[in-house]
């Protein structure tokens, strides 16, 4: 294991452990107001110091982490469902299905990411679980190339040229050789996109297109912090830090993931 995947691995461990043992860390519930706290500095009973509200700054940051990690996790695998399945089936099919799927792909790929994101959430409506849906929508053709490209690759295969002739189904070549084929470049883009998925869904949240109050979310809660920003710049820079980290530890991840696969190469 590289020095890179085990930083990255270090650092997201010590966010799902904070985010786990949350409950623990902290007595105050994140959504337990507080009128006579509102935007108390850091000290020994708020170790993040408290919000425009009262409510603890850490207690909102672990629950946050953990909403932050299941939706990227969430939102990743749904892309990664929707994109390898497309992609498998265009390689595996090809001909004039191959042709509709790979373009409406690229009519997706010729958006940026996150302009599409904002384009779907705001046409879904504004929920955390629209969100997700717009962010794994977005994700999604990055998968489908990757697969389409690799199926490709590997349908020329003679092993599987001889599978296909001996008339083995469809659906067992899928599984048995494309998929199996494509699996190690489609986890290091998995890998990446988590990076990308919580990115996104923060920024969806800070737009108001995400969760929704008082539910306690990265970028929700950085959107609510604004007016304080000067005279109490600890709600803010708590969030901001908490998502910084954590599209670190993945980004770290995936470059090692990308740096073993291709020293295997």
């Amino acid at each position: 294991m590289s020095g890179t995947i085990r930083a990255g691995a270090l650092l997201l461990a010590v966010l799902a452990l904070a985010a786990l043992l949350g409950p623990w860390l902290v007595s105050a519930a994140p959504d337990t107001v507080s009128v006579e706290h509102m935007l108390a500095a850091p000290s020994a009973a708020h170790w993040l110091g408290t919000d425009m509200l009262g409510r603890d700054v850490l207690s909102r940051l672990v629950s946050g982490g953990r909403m932050t990690l299941l939706v990227g996790i969430g939102v990743v695998a749904l892309a990664f469902a929707i994109g390898v399945t497309v992609g498998l089936v265009a390689g595996l099919v090809g001909g004039v299905l191959d042709w509709a799927l790979m373009r409406l792909t690229d009519a997706l790929l010729s958006f940026p990411a996150l302009v599409l994101a904002i384009a779907l959430a705001a046409a879904f409506g504004p929920s955390l679980s629209h969100a997700m849906l717009a962010v794994a929508l977005g994700l999604a053709p990055h998968f489908a190339r990757l697969a389409r490209a690799q199926a490709q690759a590997v349908g020329h295969a003679l092993h599987v040229e001889a599978a296909r002739a001996a008339g083995v189904p469809p659906g067992w070549l899928l599984r048995r050789y494309y998929l199996r084929g494509a699996l190690p470049t489609l986890v290091t883009q998995a890998s990446l996109s988590l990076g990308t998925a919580i990115l996104q869904v923060a920024a969806l949240g800070f737009l108001g297109l995400g969760a929704q109050p008082p539910l306690a979310e990265w970028g929700a809660d950085m959107s609510a912090s604004l007016d304080c920003l000067r005279s109490a710049p600890w709600v803010a820079a708590a969030p901001g830090c908490a998502i910084f980290l954590a599209v670190l530890a993945f980004n770290l991840m995936a470059d090692g993931l990308t740096a073993a696969r291709d020293s295997r190469g």
